[in-house]
């Protein structure tokens, strides 16, 4: 066994089998190694023993582009990070010892996209948020919450008042 590759136990399984993978270029797709830095990732069931729910978040075969939230997992080494990806993540993006989270702005099931906010959420955000005493009207939209999400977990404030919080529980986003 070439120990030059990360075996996994399915792949070594396979390999006793005798299974046989095949190669194809359609399975490289671009991926999210570490902040700001992109690889290509063999996206293959074969091979990518735990995918978690990537399939239906960036498609079957990994190409989708998909806009997602990535953040440190509670449970993680690292100090908490936030960051916006709009391709598959490595789910150890900071670092080793350091899982993330991955939540996409919609998630695919069966061909049909399902919004990751909810309408009690934008209804909560619209009541919250309402035109009048001297607010804009302007739309709020899931897409809006979304980024909004994104900016309150980058809010210094918000990361030093939630510091404890953050390495124990999801995080959870003030209006």
């Amino acid at each position: 066994v070439d120990t030059s590759i990360k075996w996994t136990r399915a792949v070594k399984q396979d390999l006793e089998r005798g299974v046989k993978y095949e190669f194809s270029r359609d399975r490289i797709v671009p991926a999210t190694y570490r902040p700001f830095v992109r690889r290509f990732l063999y996206f293959s069931p074969q091979l990518n023993e735990m995918p978690n729910l990537m399939p239906r978040y960036f498609g079957a075969d990994g190409r989708r582009r998909a806009r997602a939230l990535v953040f440190t997992d509670p449970t993680s080494q690292k100090p908490f990070m936030s960051i916006a990806v709009d391709c598959c993540p490595d789910m150890h993006l900071v670092g080793a010892a350091a899982g993330s989270v991955v939540l996409p702005l919609s998630v695919d099931d069966t061909g049909t996209a399902i919004d990751n906010v909810t309408d009690w959420a934008s209804d909560q955000f619209r009541k919250q948020y309402r035109p009048g005493r001297g607010k804009k009207d302007r739309p709020i939209t899931k897409e809006a919450i979304f980024h909004y999400v994104y900016a309150v977990l980058h809010d210094p404030v918000y990361r030093e008042k939630y510091a404890i919080n953050l390495k124990r529980e999801f995080p959870r986003i003030p209006f």
